[in-house]
């Protein structure tokens, strides 16, 4: 019982079986690339976060140019973090409602909503990819000469 008392995201651990990129097409109901324009907390709980894009590409789901996503705040219960300003790959889920006691405590129901175990990614290569590359380069330049 404590654990329903407690805040939500403390008392949980977010566990994730990963989906090949194939299946996890078809799982996601809006696959898109877009960059974080707002962030801001969801008028219907405040542990979820509301995230506006402006969408660059769309290869499912709706093809507008802006897009709202929702994640919990917490890592712990699966939230994704978006940074404001940052490119990302997104893939969203539209929850139907199988236990309403979780609404707007860990997603919102009939709208897109992006879990840490999505395979959303942000596009930028992160400093240690860069390093990675830089010295891959010049390894094959050492080897190839």
């Amino acid at each position: 019982m404590f654990a329903l008392t407690s805040t939500p995201g403390a008392a949980l651990a977010c566990s994730c079986a990963e989906l090949p990129i194939d299946e996890a097409f078809e799982h996601y109901d809006s696959i898109f690339v877009g960059v974080v324009t707002s962030e801001e907390p969801s008028q219907t709980g405040s542990q979820i976060l509301k995230f506006n894009f402006r969408v660059s590409e769309t290869y499912k789901g709706d093809p507008g140019e802006r897009r709202t996503v929702y994640s919990h705040h917490f890592e712990s219960a699966c939230g994704y973090y978006f940074h404001e300003g940052l490119e990302y790959l997104v893939f969203a889920s539209i929850p139907s409602n199988p236990a309403p006691q979780f609404d707007n405590i860990f997603y919102q129901p009939g709208k897109l909503n992006v879990s840490l175990c999505s395979p959303t990614t942000h596009t930028e290569p992160s400093n240690n990819e860069i390093r990675r590359q830089r010295i891959m380069n010049a390894v094959k330049r050492i080897v190839g000469s």
